[in-house]
């Protein structure tokens, strides 16, 4: 009933500039990810000096039943990062900074046996080896709500760990260095980092919609975010304090203000063409693309006229939001999908959007085979659930995604609520199907070993190192229970 709720109230809330098929065919992918349950936000394409698609689909407050609109305020998470990028690569144009400048340089504080070893370069690449503070046991449940009393606070408190590797050795994606590479901003500009956004982005751009999210600060047409659950229902986000994420991801923007940061990107406003070329230089394989300093490049084909779609943009996520800002130089096109759940396929949207509007091939969405038959698992039990992928195999082309991944999916949820025997029944049906993958048999090991059920736990570890004997976590869970 609330979908088609939801449904109904954003009808209206489309916008073609052109009348031509293929954003008929985009408004059309885009209602499919909102009712596959994918997607909830605005997709707005942006193209040579208009806007010429933009929907809001779904509501930016659930509980009050208000829909997006086109000034809606979003938590932009990780894009952050290319503003920290190109604030650096302005520093390094006006020659008060080096990338081959070290930590050490300018954090007196910072520990200088990582501190000498550990570049700009390296922070802006995800290189420095420097451990990644959100990925600290409880830190996202538990210590994201405190507050921060200073840079140098938390710097010392949460990025100041061993090196887990080389600096230089390999990309390994991390918070901690944008969170440096901000009080290093600050340090060489000699104002704070939201002064020097102001003064060297928003300004110059004219972004007067965008600034750094506070949890004390009421802000106008904010978008709430939400938790969509694995059966597709949706509970609101849980309190985080903001200050955490700081120069890796504290600001909040628009639609119209972020078309403005691109255009002030285009016409060299912000940074001149040699230095954006330098921040745009790839440096390691990395979200199906590569990843430069402080964005993420992808290629998705080349259209009729050999023209490659090389896109350069960031995504961000954070609790109930999930985002995604691309731009298609070549073809001046502008891509902004703004999403207020988790768990958004926003790199998939992405290519599929840009391959459809540029005349390639493309897919369109299709609902979760594995999301169904846990559902469906809840009122008619698991064997009959089950069915429904038999039936769907059998058909030609089928409406859901069948593939292995997803019903491992639905098994691990399934274990996550204590729903053993349902999960084991998933496992064996893909044992069945998929008997190559290892990771079956790893799962059935852990449901075999929550049952108490040595003898069969054991006996699919075993299975699952037939594949692979090198995997040192199930052999270690063996050993565990055959000891």
């Amino acid at each position: 009933m609330l979908k088609r709720i939801i449904l109904l109230a954003v009808l209206f809330t489309v916008e073609f500039i052109h009348a031509q098929s293929r954003f008929a065919d985009l408004d059309t992918m885009v209602i499919k990810y909102f009712t596959t349950d994918k997607f909830m936000g605005s997709v707005t394409l942006y193209e040579k000096g208009q806007v010429v698609y933009t929907r809001g689909i779904g509501f930016a407050n659930v509980e009050w039943g208000i829909p997006h609109m086109r000034l809606d305020v979003f938590p932009l998470a990780s894009v952050t990062k290319t503003f920290t990028a190109v604030l650096t690569m302005q520093l390094v144009e006006e020659g008060k900074l080096s990338l081959e400048n070290n930590i050490s340089d300018f954090l007196p504080y910072f520990r200088p046996d990582i501190g000498s070893r550990v570049t700009i370069r390296h922070l802006l690449t995800h290189s420095s080896g420097i451990p990644n503070y959100t990925s600290l046991p409880g830190f996202m449940s538990v210590n994201s709500k405190d507050e921060v009393p200073s840079t140098e606070w938390f710097i010392r408190k949460y990025c100041s760990s061993d090196l887990q590797f080389e600096p230089g050795e390999r990309f390994s994606y991390n918070n901690s260095g944008y969170f440096i590479l901000g009080a290093i901003l600050e340090k060489v500009a000699e104002m704070k980092y939201s002064d020097l956004l102001r003064k060297k982005i928003f300004r110059k751009a004219g972004m007067t919609k965008t600034g750094l999210l506070k949890s004390d600060e009421l802000l106008q047409y904010r978008v709430y975010g939400y938790i969509r659950s694995y059966d597709g229902s949706l509970k609101p986000e849980p309190f985080w304090n903001p200050d955490w994420t700081f120069s890796g991801g504290q600001l909040y923007s628009t639609i119209d203000d972020l078309i403005s940061y691109h255009n002030a990107l285009k016409d060299e406003t912000l940074l001149k063409k040699e230095y954006q070329e330098m921040m745009y230089q790839p440096k390691f394989e990395a979200f199906g693309g590569y990843y430069a300093n402080g964005w993420t490049i992808i290629n998705y084909g080349a259209d009729s006229l050999g023209s490659e779609l090389k896109v350069y943009g960031h995504e961000g996520a954070l609790f109930g939001f999930n985002v995604w800002f691309a731009r298609l130089p070549e073809k001046d096109q502008l891509l902004l999908i703004l999403g207020n759940t988790n768990k958004i396929p926003v790199r998939e949207m992405s290519r599929n959007i840009f391959r459809l509007i540029n005349g390639l091939d493309f897919l369109m969405p299709k609902m979760s085979v594995g999301r169904e038959i846990f559902r469906q698992s809840a009122k008619k039990g698991i064997e009959n659930a089950l069915k429904l992928y038999i039936d769907e195999e059998k058909k030609e082309s089928s409406d859901f995604v069948l593939s292995a991944d997803e019903l491992i999916e639905c098994a691990v949820e399934l274990l996550k609520i204590d729903k053993t025997d349902d999960a084991i029944a998933v496992l064996q049906f893909i044992s069945l199907r998929f008997p190559g993958n290892s990771g079956i048999f790893e799962l059935l090991g852990d449901a075999y070993a929550a049952k108490m059920d040595k003898e069969k736990a054991i006996e699919n570890y075993r299975r699952a190192l037939e594949g692979h004997k090198e995997n040192q976590k199930v052999r270690d869970k063996l050993n565990k229970y055959a000891d």
